[in-house]
């Protein structure tokens, strides 16, 4: 009696057993329903109004944030922006070292004056050279304007230097010597000898 009672129990187990496990089973592979629009029910309105998309965005211009641009919101006035272009500065121009002039200092060595003929032995302060000169002729651009027994002008545009000479002083000796002479000088024919004094140099007159 009692065996059958176990068999009994345990039979019933089992069945519990297959229920729950069916139940789990079907509670898992059970198909989901998805809910029922009920826009689908309802009849659709057609309207003459365009789909999405068939619509036309059009894109803005750029010209049209030109306001935006000249007068943006961050600037406290406003006011349109206004580019300055800065300016560059030239390098400095280096100054070419200029030769320092040559000595121009002249002077007078000799005269000879003739009577139908003037010259000047001018001494150039450059070479030291003796060049002898007419009226009217140059050395290194000064033009001879003048000559006197004992001076000469020159000319260099505006500019004007005078030349003279400086006589030395005949001893007695050489006087009475010139006083024995057997032949008497005549005071024309002195003019006519070179004069060879000692040289003066005088500043140039502007």
């Amino acid at each position: 009696m009692k065996e059958s009672s176990q068999t009994i129990l345990k039979i019933t187990l089992l069945c519990i057993i297959c229920v729950m496990g069916y139940a789990l089973w079907y509670q898992i592979n059970k198909p989901v329903s998805l809910p029922v629009n009920s826009v689908t029910n309802k009849k659709l309105i057609v309207t003459n109004e365009p789909s999405i998309s068939e619509l036309q965005l059009e894109s803005p211009v750029i010209s049209d944030y030109n306001e935006m641009i000249e007068r943006p919101l961050f600037f406290e006035d406003r006011k349109p922006y206004v580019f300055v272009e800065p300016e560059i500065k030239a390098p400095p121009t280096k100054m070419k070292a200029t030769a320092p002039k040559k000595n121009e200092q002249y002077s007078l060595s000799a005269v000879m004056i003739k009577s139908d003929k003037k010259l000047a032995i001018i001494q150039s302060g450059r070479d030291k050279k003796l060049q002898r000169l007419s009226l009217g002729e140059s050395i290194d651009d000064w033009v001879l304007e003048t000559i006197e027994p004992r001076s000469v002008l020159l000319k260099k545009g505006n500019e004007t230097k005078s030349l003279e000479l400086e006589i030395k002083t005949t001893s007695q000796k050489n006087i009475k010597s010139t006083k024995t002479g057997s032949k008497k000088t005549n005071p024309k024919e002195l003019t006519e000898k070179i004069i060879v004094p000692e040289t003066k140099t005088i500043k140039s007159k502007s």
